[in-house]
């Protein structure tokens, strides 16, 4: 059994920049504490908030943030990631948006003992606060419904414009189904 287990749970839907702070953390934490990394992008879809189908996500996930590939699963319920990971590692730090923090350790808290059993769960933020972070994946969408594509890149790492226009294209395609 492994101490430590690096997981976050995220919507992604488009991917930003500010996802990359937190990917730059978690590998950051997984060399500190000499822990497994696993990123769980959500399966929820919707054409609001959550255009992208799984499998889109993970590609431009993969895409944009190679570094963090091997680290990228795919799960709809976090209490389903709580227990796959029960009696594999003795505690979590569950990375999440500043936002979310006292919400998600609340909700682990109250199951931890009843649905999984770790010795610790702790949310921590990583990343950069959300009220100070120019980036959001609610504005990205916006860019795409607004057909602001010099807005949506400016969200984007790297120089592979190709992959941000496809990105932009099937937000848009999706958002419209």
């Amino acid at each position: 059994m492994k101490e430590t287990c690096i997981l976050s749970f995220m919507r992604c839907n488009p991917i930003h920049n500010g996802h990359g702070f937190v990917f730059n953390s978690a590998l950051e934490l997984k060399e500190q504490y000499n822990a497994d990394l696993k990123i769980y992008l959500s399966t929820s879809t919707d054409n609001i908030k959550n255009p992208l189908p799984p499998e889109l996500k993970m590609y431009y996930t993969e895409g944009f943030y190679p570094s963090v590939q091997e680290n990228i699963y795919t799960e709809d319920n976090l209490f389903d990631i709580m227990r796959e990971l029960d009696g594999k590692y003795l505690d979590v730090l569950f990375i999440c948006g500043s936002d979310r923090i006292d919400s998600f350790q609340k909700t682990l808290d109250m199951y931890n003992g009843k649905l999984y059993n770790f010795c610790s769960i702790k949310a921590i933020q990583a990343g950069i606060d959300r009220n100070v972070s120019q980036y959001s994946s609610t504005q990205m969408r916006n860019f795409a419904k607004n057909e602001d594509f010099d807005s949506f890149r400016e969200f984007l790492p790297g120089n592979d414009e190709d992959l941000k226009i496809q990105l932009f294209e099937d937000v848009i395609k999706y958002m419209r189904k």
